[in-house]
């Protein structure tokens, strides 16, 4: 049996109604899938208490895990949405943000924005803008039309920056959203401070070429995005057989991001790279199915001083896989 005292949000005073749903929703979770027996649980102005006990198999260290990955998918009811317009409202941008401290624009893969666990961690010591590809937004479909093509979205997120007040900030993409972070450092230099990227595209080898997602079965995607299809970040990517509201947007985000990217996902970096001033940190899920870590190498030699870290137990996605472990070697990046 444990019993744990812990403040929620300890940046807040006081718990708002949004933060207590979700501490209450979360145990309400746990016990509905048979994971604890609750004793007994209050919320307090500003902490809340629980008295549980575990069911097998689980470890205190594993549900707790999980307890904050649940947590990490609901924060989006407390953050700050800030709508930005491109071209005079031709194209408006939803950007979530959390946290506080120097800021990082993360720009997310094809699959669509979700606030996880790795996010929540990065909050923790920076302030996190993170943008929606155009189309990706539940709203608003049909953006992604308004866009000619990736030069119009460099332009578009060079332009979202300025409107978010930043001169400059760090940079963060995963997959597709690492390969715009990559354009954006190498078309306008001053802009990026340091550049961590996760798994991203940009080159291409016809010895070891990136899987296209556009021509797969849907039913295959979860196996060839990470190295445990079965896991949490999974199920919560892609959602249940019962509930296929999250398979349906993933699937019309890969759709509308799909312009961007192929029929390759070669776009000229190598002809821009070079132009590149940031700090580079690329990080690469070892059992990648879908871009290969010999990619790396195409990174590495021609961003200088540029060093990978590879991610055991992960695959193309390690920050949902790994959430801790990457997110410990992004902030010890950007704080360097």
């Amino acid at each position: 049996t444990f019993f744990i005292n812990k403040s929620f949000l300890p940046k807040k005073d006081v718990l708002d109604e949004a933060a207590r749903e979700i501490i209450v929703s979360a145990f309400a979770f746990a016990v509905g899938q048979q994971r604890i027996y609750l004793r007994a649980f209050v919320v307090m102005p500003d902490h809340w208490h629980a008295l549980f006990a575990l069911r097998e198999p689980w470890t205190l260290p594993k549900f707790m895990h999980h307890m904050m990955s649940y947590v990490g998918g609901k924060t989006t009811t407390l953050l700050t949405n800030h709508k930005t317009s491109w071209q005079d409202g031709y194209y408006e941008t939803r950007v979530k943000t959390a946290g506080s401290g120097p800021p990082v624009v993360f720009l997310h893969g094809a699959y669509g924005l979700q606030w996880d666990p790795f996010l929540d961690n990065l909050s923790q010591s920076h302030t996190v803008y993170a943008p929606e590809h155009p189309g990706t937004t539940p709203d608003t479909p049909d953006d992604a039309g308004k866009l000619d093509g990736l030069w119009d979205l460099v332009l578009c997120y060079d332009e979202v920056i300025d409107a978010l007040g930043l001169d400059s900030a760090f940079l963060v993409g995963h997959s597709f959203g690492a390969m715009v972070a990559c354009e954006m450092a190498a078309a306008y230099p001053d802009r990026a401070r340091r550049l961590a990227l996760i798994d991203p595209l940009g080159f291409w080898r016809d010895s070891d070429p990136v899987v296209n997602w556009m021509l797969m079965n849907p039913g295959d995607l979860p196996a060839q995005i990470f190295r445990d299809p079965s896991c949490e970040a999974a199920q919560r990517m892609f959602g249940t057989a019962d509930d296929p509201t999250a398979r349906v947007r993933v699937m019309w985000a890969m759709g509308v991001t799909g312009k961007f990217i192929w029929p390759i996902p070669d776009k000229g970096l190598k002809k821009r790279i070079h132009r590149l001033k940031a700090p580079a940190l690329l990080i690469w899920g070892r059992d990648d199915r879908l871009v290969p870590a010999v990619y790396a190498e195409e990174f590495t030699k021609r961003i200088a001083g540029a060093r990978v870290q590879m991610i055991h137990d992960a695959g193309h996605a390690p920050q949902l896989e790994q959430p801790e472990t990457v997110a410990r070697l992004v902030q010890e990046f950007l704080l360097a």
